[in-house]
């Protein structure tokens, strides 16, 4: 947990978001409201009428920049320092910039309090949403939504849950029959598959029973149950998500940049004051009117006129770094979010969820990428099969059903090892898994029905089988298997199934056609399909008995480490029946982008919880992994052996093969950190690199422990389901796949899109786009402060550097808010220098070819020689004594050196832009617009040092002249520059329309 000031601040106002680890078990009476626990109003709003200035001026005054202006401001109230006549002039647009926010964050809100009022107001059961307390009985009718989490009482029940999971297919509940006079129920935590209590401290509950919150109604009758968690104690408020603040790669080196810049600012201050102090102790004697030559002047005086110039000089050149750059970066990457978002390219469900990563995207070196439903589309179908020593191939056309009284025990494990509801002849699901297996069944001719807790099987009209389900054990990640025992035909049995490495450990080692098995099933994973094993075994219903009441009282107790003993109890010497192989479709046009990443330098990481058989077929399929490929698989090597084989096969490759590493995850579990920092050293050096059999914590370790080795590079993850949150968010940049597996990667990613072939258009166009306009944003911010800033500094070469300034100063405040901030904007949003992908300029944004002390000094020094031009012209050239003998002076020169910076870095943006547009024309009039306009004004007040002044530059016909003439001469380089370019440019593609001429001449 964050323990900065804001993270305390916000902690005391909304509480902490882990909370709900603290809260005990509660004990609920059935239509008794329990008035001590939270009601069901929700608020998913960041700020209330009391909050909200509170909060967001801390949350703002939390940034450096925001804390460094409000310092300068104080600065410039000092009157020993001030070059402002006491005024805080920085607070200005320092007001303007928190106003602003504050502005965008409030109409952020807003639409979050119109939700919340609008589901506050909800009407169920005769009462507002907003009413319903822990206790009450509720009624919910068909295709409402579930307004709390409920226990379902007297009758099955359908939900749809996709607002929860993003899940479509229907979900079965189970009803609680039994007489309550209380209920028992853990306290409430965000895990949507978790839940336990019990009734009248006897019967177990589970995550069957209770009815979530955001999930809807979907059977043809009303239902009714008991209100267990309300509000923010809800699964689905529990599990909103406030992701981690990400720092972008191009925000890094801008932060090094500035505190460069600002070394370099109070470097120039102090030897603007130490020629100040030197001067005033040489020419002591000629300043008689300043007391120099007292007995009583001292060397400490000496010091007080250097701090007190220290402090001038660091008010003049205060905009060094430039308070509008925050907000400037700000608007432009929310219309470029906007933009992506709209692109048709992108698909309308793309999201942008986190608009400060924009640059990022054009940064990407590294790629973590989830299997299912990521790489494949989550769309199952049964290709193969096989029981005993039977198989059976879809593909090559094997679609008869082999069914005798030998085979039925077998071939019911398909059917019914298998977490699924029967109504009407219709089969549910949540599992496409299951669904691809008994679709298949049901299209050979298979009947089924559910009677109470009988499956009823009827087969090509002539047989008929009644099998009693007697219990279930769920699957879960952690479990990698399910199992479900049955009675048929007078005897129970346990049917489990699971991955491979699950069940291979739990059989026995006596049955005759068991390698046939593992040999087909090993077939089917180098095809790419998704495997599963089969196994039974036989129960006595005394053991099952003795079995069930320790394991229901272990439920009671909830404790996870008796029960995964229990489930291990039973789940053993099973014999090994059969497998089948499911084909999860590949995501549309996924071997395309994937070889347009690769062609963009970008590596690409599959990491899955399948085996490692299939992921290698899978990646072979999208080109991941190639012919010319050759495996390694790491099991349970130490490191150095790893090693020695990937040098040893790159040794003997001589360029025929390519080297892939294929990782299982158990070795992340038995390698120590140095291990496995080595580990992932080693992998980076390999051409394709696969991770399988990974948990999701495992998923996160992976992209830490790579970002640990490689700091300066930036990672993309990306997946569609919820084990893949914790990578995505580790990463520098999350991507969630809208899939079918649900929406919580979506939900906590960075940016969600509908299909992986996006990550393209995202990366490659946006991406690299993003990047080079806002780097270029950055720099030219640099560049235009420096070009307006430095002419003071070339003053103070006249005037002793004392601090005199030459602008005015509200004028002055004015440049980086009207004169100058639209333009570049316009530029930052709007403008493309390559309308297609180009993989290969991406590399650009990878070697950060925009932004780097390289550029940031070029950019420096372009500043500082324009104003040397802009200074000493109009020092030299102006006269600024008036027709009747008034000597204007400064205020001439000032405002002309001004006019001729805002000329110059406002035609600058024009020279940057590949695309001239109307709206950068218009902006550009409108920014001249501004300056005229605030002139005026000023040159109208009588009491104000400006008025008249106007007039007097407009009647010096030498001024027209020097404007033109300087604003030319020093956009001079930058024109011949775009020349240089433009020619070279030309002069490769007539060489390589040449290469092409000679290539065809020589095939002819």
């Amino acid at each position: 947990m964050k323990n900065t000031f804001f993270h305390k601040i916000k902690r005391f106002f909304k509480g902490s978001p882990n909370e709900w680890k603290h809260l005990p078990k509660r004990i609920i009476n059935p239509g008794q409201a329990d008035l001590s626990l939270p009601n069901n109003k929700i608020i998913t709003s960041k700020y209330t009428i009391f909050t909200f200035l509170p909060l967001n001026l801390v949350e703002q005054f939390s940034k450096m920049a925001n804390i460094y202006f409000l310092i300068v401001g104080i600065l410039q109230m000092i009157p020993a320092i001030t070059v402002s006549d006491g005024l805080p002039t920085e607070y200005t647009p320092l007001v303007v910039i928190v106003i602003a926010t504050a502005i965008k964050d409030l109409l952020e809100d807003l639409q979050r309090h119109k939700a919340d009022k609008k589901e506050n107001n909800a009407i169920i059961s005769e009462k507002k949403s907003q009413e319903i307390r822990v206790g009450e009985y509720i009624r919910i009718n068909p295709n409402e939504q579930i307004p709390a989490d409920i226990l379902l009482l007297n009758q099955e029940c359908y939900v749809e849950t996709s607002q929860l999971d993003g899940e479509t297919a229907l979900k079965p509940k189970q009803p609680i029959n039994e007489n309550i006079e209380y209920i028992e129920a853990a306290g409430p935590n965000p895990y949507l598959y978790q839940f336990s209590g019990s009734i009248n401290g006897q019967k177990p509950l589970n995550e069957h029973n209770l009815l979530l919150r955001g999930s809807c109604l979907k059977s043809l009758d009303p239902i009714d149950g008991i209100v267990i968690y309300t509000g923010h104690q809800t699964k689905i408020l529990l599990n909103s998500h406030n992701p981690r603040g990400k720092s972008t790669k191009m925000q890094q080196v801008m932060n090094r940049l500035i505190l460069y810049l600002f070394i370099g600012q109070w470097l120039l201050c102090i030897f603007c004051a130490s020629y100040f102090t030197i001067a005033l102790s040489i020419k002591k004697q000629d300043l008689d009117y300043l007391y120099l030559n007292q007995p009583q002047v001292t060397s400490l005086l000496y010091f007080s006129n250097f701090c007190q110039n220290v402090g001038n000089w660091f008010l003049l050149f205060v905009n060094f770094v430039p308070i509008s750059l925050m907000l400037t970066l700000e608007m432009i990457r929310l219309f470029q979010a906007y933009l992506i978002t709209q692109d048709s390219e992108m698909s309308p469900n793309t999201k942008v969820q986190s608009s400060n990563l924009n640059d990022d995207l054009g940064q990407i070196n590294h790629i973590f990428s989830d299997k299912t439903g990521t790489l494949t589309a989550n769309q199952m179908t049964l290709r193969s099969y096989v029981f005993k020593n039977q198989e059976i191939n879809l593909q090559r056309g094997d679609s008869s059903l082999i069914l005798n009284k030998e085979n039925i025990i077998y071939l019911l494990q398909f059917i019914f090892c298998n977490d699924i509801k029967i109504k009407n002849g219709n089969v549910l699901s949540s599992s496409s898994d299951e669904m691809a297996l008994i679709n298949y069944f049901l299209n050979q001719g298979v009947e089924l029905a559910e009677d109470d807790n009988n499956y009823l099987i009827k087969i090509d009209d002539q047989i008929n089988y009644r099998i009693e389900k007697v219990y279930l054990i769920q699957f879960s990640s952690d479990r990698k298997r399910m199992s479900i025992i049955v009675r048929f035909q007078n005897q129970l049995y346990l049917f489990c199934k699971g991955a491979d490495s699950v069940i291979l450990s739990r059989i026995k080692q006596s049955t005759n056609y068991q390698e046939f098995i593992i040999s087909a099933s090993q077939e089917f994973a180098n095809q790419g399909l998704r495997v599963l094993l089969f196994s039974y075994k036989q129960l006595q219903n005394s053991e099952f008995q003795e079995w069930l009441e320790q394991y229901e009282k272990a439920l009671i107790q909830q404790d996870e480490k008796i029960l995964d003993n229990l489930q291990n109890q039973l789940e053993i010497n099973l014999i090994l029946s059969g497998a089948s192989g499911v084909e999860d479709i590949l995501s549309e046009h996924v071997q395309e982008t994937i070889q347009e990443l690769q062609c963009a330098n970008i590596q690409i990481w599959m990491i899955t919880g399948d085996s490692y058989a299939t992921a290698k077929g899978v990646a072979k399929k999208i080109g991941l992994m190639s012919s010319r490929s050759k495996s390694i698989l790491v099991e349970n090597q130490k490191l150095q052996q790893i090693g020695t084989q990937v040098f040893e096969s790159e040794k003997n490759a001589k360029n025929q093969y390519e080297i892939s590493l294929i990782i299982l995850g158990q070795i992340l579990i038995d390698y120590t950190i140095e291990d496995k920092l080595n580990l992932i050293k080693l992998a980076k050096e390999c051409q394709c690199v696969i991770f399988s059999r990974v948990s999701p914590k495992q998923k996160r370790e992976i992209v830490e422990l790579f970002q640990k080795c490689y700091p300066s590079f930036c990672t993309l993850a990306i997946g569609d389901g919820a084990n893949d949150v914790n990578m995505i968010t580790e990463a520098n940049v999350g991507i969630g796949v809208c899939g079918i597996e649900g929406l919580q990667a979506a939900r906590a990613s960075d940016y969600a899109i509908p299909k992986f072939k996006c990550l393209q258009q995202l990366l490659l166009f946006h991406g690299r786009e993003c990047y080079r306009r806002n780097t270029q944003v950055v720099t030219y911010n640099f560049y235009k402060n420096v070009l307006y800033l430095i002419p003071q500094f070339w003053f103070g070469l006249y005037s002793q550097f004392s601090a005199q300034s030459i602008y005015d100063f509200y004028v002055f405040q004015c440049y980086n808010f009207m004169f100058t901030s639209l333009p570049i904007i316009v530029y930052g949003v709007f403008d493309i220098k390559y309308n297609d992908i180009m993989p290969n300029k991406y590399k650009l944004g990878q070697e950060s070819h925009y932004l780097n002390f390289k550029v940031f000094i070029l950019s420096m020094l372009e500043g500082v020689y324009q104003s040397v031009l802009i200074f000493f012209f109009c020092f030299y050239f102006l006269n600024t004594t008036s027709s009747n003998g008034f000597d204007y002076g400064l205020l001439i020169q000032g405002q002309i050196i001004f006019l001729i910076c805002i000329i110059v870095a406002n035609t600058k943006i024009i020279l940057l832009s590949h695309q001239i547009q109307a709206l950068q024309i218009i902006i550009q009039i409108l920014s001249y617009f501004s300056y005229i306009c605030t002139i005026l004004i000023f040159n109208n007040v009588v009491e104000y040092q400006l008025y008249g002044v106007l007039q007097e530059i407009l009647s010096q016909g030498i001024m027209y002249i020097i404007v033109l003439f300087v604003s030319y001469l020093t956009l001079s380089v930058i024109i011949y520059q775009k020349k240089y370019e433009f020619f070279k440019s030309l002069e490769k593609v007539q060489q390589s329309q040449s290469t092409a001429i000679n290539a065809s001449l020589i095939t002819l």
